[in-house]
C-alpha cells in the first residue's frame, strides 16, 4: 500500500494541474470498463468536468485532496446554484498510483513504467485528469482505491489524526504527539498504524522502519516519555528522507531496514548482519531484528502516573454512562433530566479531584534549604511552593474559571444556531451502509484532548462548526468513538424512527433467524 512518502510524491505529480490564475479548466475522464467499487460516478463526472479550476492540492496522511474553485468569481441572483469551492478526494488503496506524461513514482513499484510517456495511459488506468497540456492518470491494479467529490474539506480530513510529516515539525506538535504515544496500553505499532488516533500517514513499512531505528518491539506498550519522543523524532526524520529520495528518484539509505525486509517472510539479515525475523503485530506482518527489538514486559503500568490516570478513567466512565442514560431518557422524552444527571456526575467527580488536591497540599512541607521539584501534573503544589496563601490561590482559580467561561461563551457565540441547537440531541447517522444511534455534541461536551482540538482546528480553518457525534455502543477506544460528519449524514431521532433507522436490516434479521454467523461489522451493528 502506498504510504505517506509515496502519496506525497503523488501530490507533486498532481501539482502541474494547478492553475492559480484560473487559465485552464479541469477535465475528468473515466477510462476502462469495470471501474473500482468506490469510484466517482459517470453522472458526477459529467456534472463537474470542465467547470472547475484546480487551485491547490492538499495531503493529510495517505489522503489527497484537490481544491476546485468555480470559474465564476461572482454570482448574480439570490441563490448560488454552484458552491464557490469543491473538493475532490483521492485515496490510493492497496495499489493505486498517479502517473503523468512526464512524472511517476517508480521506485519499488512494478505496475508503473519508468518512462511514463512511452505507454499512455498506463495499464489499469480508470481516471484521467487534464488541465491545459498537463495530464495525470489514476491507475489501480487491485481496484481498492477511491475518489469522490465533496463540498467540505473537513469531511474526510477532519477524521484523520495529525499528519506524520507536516505536523511533527514544531516542538508543540511533537509534544502533543508524544503525549498520545507515551504510557498507552496498546502496542506501539498498532497505535501508530491507526490513522485516526495519534498520527496519520504511517503504514506497515514506515512503522517497522521507525521501530527498528528506535530499537522497540512492535508490541511494546507503556512507552516512557523519552521512548515516545524518540519515536516521533525518528518518524519525522524517516518520512522527510523518504520523500526527498522519491523526489530525486534515488533508493532509500542502505542502512535502513527497508532494503532487507522484502524476503517473502523468509529469515534474512539486516545491514549489520543481524538476524531478521517476522511476526504479526497490529494485524500486520512485521519485520524485526529480535536481538535489538526486545519486548520488555516489565515496562508496564509502573510507567504511568496512576493518580492522574485514575481520575481520567473515572471521568470517562462517568461521561460515557451519563451519555448513554441521556440517550435512553431522550427516547422517553426526558432529555433534560439526563443532562442534569450528567452535570451532577461530572460535578461530583470535580469535587472528588479538588478534595484530593487539598489533601496533597496539606502534606507539602517546604524546607528553606531545598527547592521543590516542579511537575507539570501538580499545579496546585507549585502554587503552594511559591508561597501563595490559600485565599490567593482560590482567587487565581476563580480568575482562571472566569476567563475560561468568557472564552467559551465567545466561541459558542460564533457557532451557527442550527448547529448549536443540536448539541446533546440524540439521532441517527450513516455508518458504511447502516444507520446507527448517535448523540451530537459541542466542543465543551468532551474532555480536553484530540477530539476537542480537532473540532477547534476545523472551526478555525473553515469558520464553520463541524457536526461532532458520539457513536453509541462503540467498542473502540473512547477517543476513537467520535466522528465529524456532514449535516446530510445525520437525521433527528423522531425522523429516524419514522424511517425505521432504529431497526436492523433485513439481511441481518434473516441471518439471526437462520442462526447464521454474522460478520464483524454486522456484530458491531
Amino acid at each position: 500500500m502506498p504510504e505517506l512518502p509515496e502519496v506525497e510524491r503523488f501530490r507533486q505529480i498532481l501539482l502541474p494541474l494547478v492553475t492559480p490564475q484560473k487559465k485552464h479548466l479541469l477535465s475528468l475522464e473515466l477510462h476502462g470498463e469495470k471501474l473500482p467499487r468506490k469510484w466517482v460516478s459517470t453522472e458526477e463526472i459529467n456534472c463537474n468536468t470542465k467547470k472547475w479550476f484546480c487551485t491547490n492540492v492538499l495531503r493529510k496522511g495517505k489522503l489527497l485532496c484537490m481544491v476546485l474553485e468555480n470559474k465564476n468569481k461572482e454570482t448574480t441572483g439570490s441563490k448560488i446554484e454552484t458552491p464557490p469551492k469543491k473538493y475532490f478526494y483521492l485515496h490510493m488503496g492497496m495499489t493505486g498510483r498517479l502517473v503523468s506524461t512526464t512524472m511517476s513514482c517508480s521506485w519499488g513499484h512494478k505496475y508503473v513504467n519508468e518512462n511514463p510517456g512511452e505507454d499512455w495511459p498506463p495499464k489499469y488506468t480508470y481516471l484521467i485528469l487534464t488541465s491545459g497540456e498537463e495530464k495525470v492518470a489514476f491507475a489501480d491494479p487491485r481496484k481498492f482505491g477511491s475518489c469522490n467529490f465533496s463540498d467540505s474539506l473537513a469531511e474526510l480530513f477532519g477524521e484523520l489524526a495529525p499528519d506524520g510529516l507536516t505536523e511533527t515539525i514544531t516542538p508543540s506538535h511533537r509534544e502533543t504527539m508524544v503525549a498520545g504515544i507515551a504510557n498507552q496500553r496498546l502496542g506501539i505499532k498498532a497505535l501508530i498504524l491507526d490513522q485516526k488516533r495519534v498520527v496519520s500517514g504511517v503504514g506497515n513499512w514506515v512503522a517497522d522502519e521507525v521501530l527498528y531505528q528506535c530499537e522497540l518491539h512492535p508490541d511494546q506498550s507503556y512507552l516512557t516519555d523519552k521512548q515516545a519522543f524518540n519515536v516521533v523524532d525518528k518518524l519525522h526524520s524517516i518520512l522527510a528522507i523518504a520523500v526527498d529520495c522519491l523526489n530525486q528518484d534515488i533508493p532509500y539509505p542502505d542502512k535502513w531496514l527497508f532494503g532487507f525486509r522484502w524476503t517473502k517472510k523468509k529469515a534474512g539479515k539486516d545491514f549489520k548482519g543481524r538476524s531478521l525475523s517476522f511476526l504479526v503485530s497490529g494485524g500486520r506482518t512485521s519485520a524485526i531484528v529480535a536481538s535489538i527489538q526486545k519486548l520488555r514486559k516489565s515496562q508496564g503500568k509502573k510507567a504511568v502516573d496512576m493518580n492522574s490516570n485514575d481520575d481520567k478513567k473515572k471521568y470517562r466512565k462517568v461521561a460515557k454512562t451519563a451519555s448513554l442514560e441521556g440517550a435512553e431518557e431522550k427516547r422517553s422524552g426526558s432529555v433534560n433530566l439526563a443532562t442534569e444527571k450528567k452535570d451532577a456526575a461530572i460535578e461530583d467527580l470535580t469535587s472528588h479531584v479538588e478534595s484530593k488536591k487539598r489533601k496533597v497540599n496539606s502534606k507539602v512541607k517546604l524546607e528553606p534549604s531545598k527547592k521543590p521539584k516542579r511537575s507539570r501534573k501538580s499545579t496546585s503544589i507549585d502554587i503552594v511552593s511559591e508561597g501563595l496563601s490559600p485565599n490567593k490561590m482560590s482567587s487565581l482559580v476563580k480568575k482562571a474559571a472566569r476567563e475560561f467561561k468568557l472564552e467559551k461563551e465567545a466561541l459558542l457565540g460564533k457557532v451557527d444556531k442550527s448547529v448549536k441547537n443540536d448539541f446533546r440531541e440524540v439521532g441517527f447517522a450513516k455508518w458504511q451502509r447502516s444507520w446507527l444511534p448517535i448523540i451530537q455534541l459541542g466542543p465543551y461536551d468532551v474532555s480536553p484532548g484530540p477530539v476537542r482540538n480537532g473540532w477547534m482546528k476545523i472551526f478555525k480553518k473553515t469558520n464553520k462548526a463541524p457536526r461532532l457525534v458520539y457513536w453509541y455502543g462503540s467498542p473502540r477506544h473512547l477517543c476513537n468513538s467520535f466522528s465529524f460528519l456532514n449535516e446530510n449524514a445525520i437525521v433527528s431521532y423522531d425522523e429516524g424512527i419514522k424511517q425505521n433507522r432504529d431497526k436492523l436490516s433485513k439481511k441481518i434479521t434473516k441471518k439471526l433467524s437462520a442462526g447464521s454467523k454474522l460478520t464483524a461489522a454486522e456484530n458491531y451493528i
